[in-house]
């Protein structure tokens, strides 16, 4: 089933959580959105999405939303289940556009080829925690289209990455993802208080190394054996929505 509405025009479901946005010709790059945790709504992403299929119509758009089991479980056969869809999309995307980089000569048609080209856009603690996951799955199961997506990665926008270490301002992002206190305000104002114990675990596993910790992310966002050296890297510190 597609998801057709007016934020997240024509992406098809692949899997919990994961998406993508084929346009009509064939795609010559692919954009992978790895979202915040708590938010990341339809009526949110739609700035995002929107302006990628304006500025780039001829890029495919792989969207990677971020739960909290994402976070919680560290059960790597689990999580690299679940982000099957998405490394096939990449392997896919990958292989093809390689396999029609030449005939032997760099040249095709008498052309000379446009390589594969991808962006990530990496979105706060959760885009963080989801993306690194991703990569380290892709690097385990199948080395040769790392290698690829190394060589094909020209841009990388860490958007509020990998996230603050406080309380309060955890707090106030998965506070995001809330029923609105204007349409739902008992189940709003449920919600806050019981995401103080939720949040307050979380930090806590962080603290004791039972979760990735903040510092954890930086060190693996900067890691060369996971994104590569090549790739700009685009810095924004706006709060995503």
């Amino acid at each position: 089933m597609t998801m057709n509405t007016p934020s997240l025009p024509q992406f098809q479901p692949l899997g919990p959580n994961i998406a993508l946005y084929t346009p009509q010709s064939k795609p010559t790059a692919l954009i992978i959105l790895c979202t915040w945790l708590g938010g990341a709504t339809p009526r949110r992403l739609t700035k995002y999405t929107s302006g990628y299929t304006e500025n780039f119509p001829d890029a495919a758009i792989l969207l990677v939303k971020t739960t909290l089991p994402d976070i919680l479980i560290q059960n790597n056969s689990a999580i690299s289940k679940r982000l099957a869809p998405a490394r096939e999309v990449i392997s896919g995307f990958l292989r093809t556009n390689s396999g029609e980089a030449g005939n032997g000569n760099g040249t095709r048609h008498g052309r000379t080829p446009r390589p594969p080209a991808v962006l990530l856009h990496i979105f706060s603690h959760g885009g963080s925690n989801i993306a690194t996951q991703l990569l380290r799955s892709i690097a385990a199961t199948d080395p040769l289209a790392h290698e690829m997506l190394l060589s094909a990665l020209n841009l990388v926008i860490l958007d509020c990455c990998p996230g603050d270490s406080t309380f309060k301002r955890n707090y106030n992002a998965v506070a995001v993802s809330l029923p609105p206190a204007t349409n739902q305000p008992l189940s709003h104002y449920i919600g806050r208080m019981a995401l103080y114990p939720v949040v307050g675990t979380i930090m806590a596993l962080m603290a004791t190394g039972f979760m990735r910790s903040i510092e954890d992310l930086r060190t693996e966002l900067n890691d060369p054996l996971l994104l590569g050296r090549s790739a700009r890297r685009v810095v924004s510190l706006f709060p995503p929505g």
